[in-house]
């Protein structure tokens, strides 16, 4: 049975984007994740946040579905 861990808010603030914070922060997720025997992260992100939609992908997520509730 797949074991995941969730997340709903990455937030890097303006000033400091663009400088590899988000991705070590996302790579510290996924090695705790690993340590802990998770096999998924899965990450919500409004729909609103353009640069997120462009930023999980470049660190390897995949998108699978949109939501607007």
């Amino acid at each position: 049975m797949p074991r995941s861990v969730g997340s709903t808010g990455l937030v890097v603030d303006s000033e400091f984007r663009r400088n590899g914070i988000a991705e070590a922060l996302v790579k510290a997720a996924e090695k705790w994740a690993y340590k802990e025997g998770l096999n998924r992260i899965v990450v919500r992100s409004n729909a609103t946040r353009k640069e997120s939609h462009v930023f999980y992908p470049s660190v390897g997520f995949k998108h699978s579905k949109t939501s607007y509730t």
